[in-house]
Parts: structure tokens; sequence; C-alpha cells
């Protein structure tokens, strides 16, 4: 009867561990503190708790109150832009997965022969593994003058794309998260065009199966494990399998054959300036003298900051040593010190335009301000070729690399702590369903959880997504899709796939950081006639950091995301699933007084992710789930091994006693995800050298799709949600628990900390804490303390006698400013 998978997958990876270079790491410890014994009986106050968001109503009151707050940050104050583009936006297509007989008549294929299903995109979905489907469909060519070019233009297909146009095949592109267009002109004619894309899966690097608990094999797809999944409850709901498809937008463009193609603003905060780096693509094979006129807005506040800048692209001359030749040659005619004009050739051109911002609003959590550059391309007749507009923040994120701890992350110039959660889909879903208001809602309902970040987790996504963040300010990181392994035979492709990444999320000032791999295992996961040793994945890593820091100076680069085989470059990353797969890393108990993976010395450290599963809301259940999966009533007999994919029938009996029912399930599951939230996020805190850290995960993006999701697909809280939202308090009180049980006379003593995320000391507070048997006060005390910025802070031991005592006790703490 049991659907559960026997050897599961993620579990497996949880268990590796290397022994390999651990000589060269340090353990972290728990840092030496001078005991002190907080007062008792000093004073009579009444303990009032301050209010906190513990339900799904006041979680959508402070929602609401968010939104009041960033609707001015959404609203677009810059004047609009005229545009000399004509776009044709293609949605619908014939769809199919390839036949024997295709493979055997191609003509047929292109001619449209055999049986067709009607799609529209975005579409996404099986076939898994190595397959080939195909999308076709006619459209009527637009008239074009001499002097334009139609363009077909991809923003997101999964994963080889060959597009033909009339059967003329025009281009291919491989990699699922990257926009792509070719240039059709010269195989369109009048009436009516075929387009056929056709698209082919393959298994991805580590393996993947193709149902459930099935054989796993290996392919040349990169992907790691999460993307938009798709409506299936037997596989597209569960931790995102490789499907394929042309799932992001797809459409047809008329523009003037010498265009902007991209561009990307490089803010430089500390000289109130900014790089305008301009991508001009000359279609013909010509030398175009082309001109830049340059407008800055605020794009959501009123602010002109200069219109109607012209810059004419010229570069100084600059000889060879030892070329007196050609220096006696300039200098005879004249032209050795004459700046020297720079054209627009075919293909791609790349021009870097300086301006200057005085007095900028910087682009930071609670005050999104964002900057928008208008270009217009010129030719030497004075003429519009094109415009195009990039929105822009002007912020700065650095990690240090010289100050001992190493690896401190800074947001303009302040110290920064990154708290957040791992997304799974659920993102992608919104942009797919074009239901925006969502993606909105769930960042807001990220921010009113006082995260300031989300890892995006595993994948570039589209670019609205960054759009949305870059106006309600949560910042993101973006990884290479790549999990535990990269195929020897992919490492050029990797690369460009790195760029690729970059120059997609770099025009966004909410992404701050960028890795390369999830989870990489040890000698290449015994693999190594087919994938990358450590050694040579280190190899990747330079390449990467070359082309990525070629496209954009200022990146911010965390090699690894959970690392079990250390060191890595930058920042130290571990995963930890101490309160999952039993046995993960380091024992709770541990944690919770300090300790941590073994890293590199004299640096800060991550955990990219950490969690456990809770099953979702019954009324989520009852909605969704095949009626297979539930008893008729919540209080019959009832195991989740019915669920697809759940880790909770193999991975409870550590942690919490087997239930019987439905209900008793849910309850005692979200009961102990809530408790085991409390306890590994408040041992962060209590890290001062913990500097970033993400639960896995936040919202589901399918019922039961990964269950380790605090909100379900219903957007519905469970009990670990308002446990993680309070012990993000930016500052709070943090008690540590060296025993949660005590025989009666011995003497208890728990420590008190209070964790500071914000970068601003606190004078003169006051600390009050009472201690409660059986809900009665027996004992009170309080004592001023001074909070240090961005750190957490030992302030003092409760220290009591438990003579006479019995049952429950409870220790409260408030803190107070002054």
């Amino acid at each position: 009867m049991s659907t559960s998978r026997k050897n599961d997958q993620y579990a497996n990876i949880a268990m590796i561990s290397s022994d390999k270079n651990k000589e060269n790491l340090v353990v972290p410890t728990p840092p030496k503190i001078e005991k002190k014994h907080l007062p008792l009986g000093n004073s009579t106050e009444t303990i009032t708790l301050p209010p906190k968001i513990d339900n799904q109503d006041l979680l959508m009151a402070k929602v609401k109150k968010l939104r009041t707050h960033f609707q001015t940050f959404l609203e677009k104050k810059s004047p609009r832009l005229s545009s000399n583009r004509t776009k044709i936006i293609l949605k619908t297509f014939d769809w199919r997965i390839e036949t024997i007989e295709d493979q055997q008549n191609f003509q047929g294929v292109l001619s449209g022969a055999g049986d067709w299903d009607n799609v529209q995109i975005p579409h996404y979905g099986e076939p898994l593994g190595k397959a080939t489907t195909y999308y076709r469909t006619k459209f009527t060519a637009p008239k074009i003058a001499d002097n334009q070019a139609l363009f077909i233009h991809f923003n997101g297909v999964d994963y080889v794309a060959n597009v033909y146009i009339n059967g003329y095949f025009v281009g291919n592109h491989e990699g699922f998260f990257a926009p792509f267009e070719f240039d059709i002109s010269p195989y369109i004619h009048e009436g009516e065009n075929t387009l056929l894309v056709q698209v082919k899966n393959d298994f991805v690097h580590k393996r993947n199966e193709l149902v459930i608990g099935g054989e796993m094999f290996g392919g040349d797809k990169i992907y790691a494990a999460t993307g938009p999944g798709y409506d299936d409850p037997d596989l597209g709901w569960h931790h995102c399998p490789p499907g394929m498809g042309i799932y992001q937008s797809a459409y047809l463009e008329i523009r003037a054959r010498t265009f902007i193609d991209d561009i990307f603003v490089r803010p430089l905060v500390d000289t109130h300036s900014a790089e305008v780096n301009v991508l001009v693509y000359n279609c013909d094979v010509s030398y175009e003298e082309v001109a830049f006129n340059l407008s800055v807005y605020g794009e959501n506040f009123e602010k002109v900051v200069f219109e109607n800048f012209f810059f004419y692209p010229t570069t100084a001359t600059e000889i060879g040593l030892g070329d007196t030749f050609n220096q006696a040659m300039l200098e005879a005619t004249g032209e050795r010190d004459k700046p020297q004009k720079l054209y627009a050739e075919q293909g791609k051109n790349f021009f870097k335009i300086p301006i200057t911002l005085n007095d900028p609003l910087l682009w930071d959590i609670e005050t999104p301000y964002l900057y928008e550059v208008q270009i217009q391309l010129i030719n030497k007749e004075g003429k519009v070729l094109d415009t195009l507009a990039q929105t822009f923040g002007m912020r700065k994120f650095e990690m240090d690399e010289e100050t001992t701890p190493k690896g401190k992350l800074y947001l303009n110039n302040k110290e920064i702590r990154l708290r957040g959660a791992n997304t799974m889909g659920f993102e992608q879903r919104a942009v797919m369903n074009q239901d925006f208001d969502q993606l909105i809602e769930d960042i807001l309902i990220s921010k009113a959880c006082h995260m300031n970040f989300w890892r995006i987790t595993q994948r570039p996504v589209q670019e609205e997504v960054y759009q949305y963040c870059d106006h309600l300010g949560l910042m993101t990181q973006c990884d290479l899709p790549l999990f535990g392994v990269l195929r020897k035979n992919k490492f050029a492709e990797a690369v460009k796939q790195a760029e690729e990444m970059e120059q997609l999320v770099r025009k966004h000032p909410c992404n701050i950081l960028c890795t390369y791999i999830n989870e990489p295992f040890p000698n290449a996961q015994n693999l190594p006639q087919r994938h990358l040793t450590r050694s040579e994945l280190n190899r990747f890593f330079e390449a990467a950091d070359h082309i990525i820091k070629l496209n954009n100076p200022d990146r911010v680069i965390k090699a690894v995301d959970g690392d079990y085989d250390p060191p890595s470059k930058a920042l130290p990353d571990n995963h930890c699933y101490t309160a999952w797969y039993n046995g993960h890393g380091l024992a709770m108990g541990h944690l919770a007084e300090g300790f941590w993976f073994p890293i590199k010395k004299d640096w800060a450290y991550g955990c990219g992710e950490f969690g456990c599963e809770a099953l979702d809301n019954i009324k989520t259940m009852y909605h969704h789930y095949p009626k297979s999966w539930l008893p008729n009533h919540p209080d019959e007999s009832w195991h989740p091994s019915l669920i697809k994919a759940s880790q909770s029938p193999n991975f409870h009996y550590q942690f919490f006693e087997t239930p019987k029912t439905l209900s008793q399930w849910v309850e005692a599951s979200q009961e102990y995800q809530r408790f085991a939230t409390k306890w590994m996020t408040e041992a962060f805190r209590r890290k001062t050298d913990m500097v970033s850290f993400a639960l896995h995960i936040l919202i589901d993006h399918y019922p039961a799709g990964w269950m380790k999701a605090v909100m379900d697909v219903d957007r519905q809280a469970k009990p670990a949600f308002f446990a993680y939202l309070d012990a993000l308090t930016p500052t709070m009180v943090s008690i540590k628990p060296s025993r949660l049980t005590f025989t009666e006379g011995e003497t208890a003593s728990e420590e008190v900390w209070i964790c500071n995320d914000l970068p601003q000391t606190f004078q003169d507070c006051q600390l009050h804490y009472q201690i409660l048997h059986n809900g009665k006060s027996i004992q009170q005390g309080k004592d001023s303390v001074t909070i240090a910025a961005s750190q957490a802070n030992y302030v003092g031991n409760i220290t009591f006698d438990t003579t006479g005592l019995t049952g429950t006790v409870t220790l409260l703490c408030v803190l107070l400013d002054k």
C-alpha cells in the first residue's frame, strides 16, 4: 500500500560526509562567557508580554499594513518612453511528443502532419528524461522595412530548443532559464509563416527518476532540484521534477537593424555615480556611427536627475610597448592625441557611459528607491534608431574578506545579516499564472515574518520575480542550477550558463549574491568517470568567477550552498537537517550549545537550508488531495504513506510518537515542526558569526509538494511559520535551553541572550524576567543591559532553586528600551 520512497534520495544526500581536507578546518565552539547571575527579587512590576503575530488573521493584517507602506514603491513615476518596436505575442501552439515516425520523417513534423494538442504558453510538464516534444504555430509576417529586422524571442525554454522558420533551422539554445532570440528576417515571406520549436529534455547530472521510487538515470541536463512543477499528484506536485516546455513568454518583434540589446547600470554608491553599460547589436556587416541620448528619472519617486545627456563613444589612442613605427605614423598625421570614434560593427558592441547622481536615494529593504535610465540610440544623421529603458537601484552590497572573521556582509556600508527562506516554485507558479498580486502578497508575507531575503533555490527564475523584489525591498540569492555534481563534458556549458545567470540578475538591486552549486558530493558522487572531482570543480568555480566578474565586477559570490566536501571559496555554508534527518551534521543539543560544522579558520558562516516536514493543513488536504489519499473523516485511522513522496512515515520516529488518525498526524507533525523551527532558529541567532541562514522552505508550490514548507499552497500558515516569525524578531530575547527537565531540588540556571540583527547599539535597556511555577509567579527581577550592534549578547543567567517545585516552570523575559 505504501507509495513512499524506501530510500529517500534527499535523506541519503543529507547523510553524506567527507573527511578529506578536514585538517584545514576548525569547529566553531560556544563563545567564552563570564557567567553572571541576574538579580532576583529587585522588582515587583507586572510583566506584560508584547503582542505577537501568532495567527492567520494577525498575519494578514500585518501584510495589509505593509502593502500600504510599499504601494508607493510599486507605482511608476518616470515618464513614458516612446518605442519604435512592434511586438507580436505568441500564445497558442500545437504540441505533441515525438514519435518514432517523427524521427523517420521530420518533414512531416514541419508540415504539421499527425495528431497535435492545442496548448497555451507558458506550457510545462512531462515527459521527463530523454525525450523530445514539438511546438508548432503559424503567424502572418508583418511588413518590414529595409532598415528593420524581425526577431523571434523566447524568455525561457526548458531545456534544449531548436527553432525552425518555414523549415529553415535558425538557431538553438541550451539551458532553461535564459532568454534568447534569433533574427528571422531572411526566412520569412509575405502571408502565412510556420514556426516549429523542437524541445529536448534529458536526465539531470545527479540522476532522476521517471516515476516516484523508480530507477534513476543520469544525463546531460543542467538542472538541480527545484522548478515550477506541474499539476499531477503522482509526480508533478512533488520535489519539482525536471519537466520541459516553453514555460516563459515568446514573441516576435520588429526592430531597427541596429538596436539596443541590453542595458546594465552599475551603481557606484561611494562616488555618487554609475556606469551605464549599453549593448548595441548590429545585424549587418557595416560600421554604424552611433550616439546616445540619456535621461535619468526616479522610477518609483518623483525626480528628474538629468535629461538629454548626449554621449558620443570614443577612446584614447594607446600604443604598444616598443611600437615606434605606429607612434611615428600617428604623430606625423596628428592623430596621436585625438580621440578615436567607436562604431557599432556587426554583432554585439559594448559601450560604457559614466554618469553622476548627486546625493542619490539609496535602494534599501525599507525604502527600495529605484531610478530609470532612458536611452535613445541615434545614427550619424541624428535619427533615433531605437529606444530602451532600464530600472536600477543605487545600492552597494559587499562581503568583507579582509577583517576577521571574514565573510561579514554589508548593505550600503552597514552590516547586515541575511535572514530568509528557500523558495521552490511558488514564485514561479505566480508568474506563470500571471498572478502578480499573489507574488506581491508572498513577498510581503516574507517581510511580515522579518525576512530580508529569499534564497531563490537552485535556479534563476523569471525576471518578473526579481522586478517585484526590487520594488518591495526583498533581497535575493540566485543559484546556478547545479546539484551535487557537474558532468565533465558540460564544463563549458556551465560557464556559459553562469554568464547567462549574471546577465539576467545583474540589473536587479534585489539580487545581492550568487552561488554555483548546491551540496557538492565528495569524489564526484563516486562517479569520477562522469563528473568533475572537487579539484576539477574548483577550476570551474575559477572560470565562473572570471565570466561573472567580467559582466559585473561587484558581484558577491558564495561558490557553494551546503558544502558536503569543504572547504570552498568565500563564505562557508552548510545545510543542517539535524532536526529531521537524525544525526545530520551535529546533534540538536550541540547546535543549541553553540557548536557548528567544521569551517575555514577565521571565517563567519551560513546555513543555506534547515527545517523539517509537517503535513498540510486538513482543509488544504480535503480541498486538493486525491480521494484515495485520505480517509472519509479526519478522525479515522490513517497513515501518511498514502501521500506521494512524504518523508514523515520514515523520519518521524525519532521525534514524536506515531499518531493513529489524520487529525493526530497533522497536529503532531505541525507541533514538532514548530518546536524544531524555534529551536534551530534561536540557536542560529545566538551565533554572532552565522551571518546568513534560510529556512527550507517558505511556501509550497503545489499541495504536498515539499511539506517542509511552513505555509501551504493555500497560504495557510502552519504553526512553524509563527515560530519562525517570532525567532526572527530583529532584536530579541533568547533563553538558551541547557536542559528541558530538572529533578526537584536541583539548582536550575538558564542563559539569557539578546540577539540583535540591527546595525545599531541600544543603551540603557531594561530586561525584566519572571519565574512562573504552574502559571504562578514565584520570583522576578530586572537588570539594565546594553545591546551591541549586529551580534548576539550574553546578558546573564536566571538561576533558581527547584526545591519544592514540581510540574512546569516557565521563564518569561521582556526587553524594554530606555
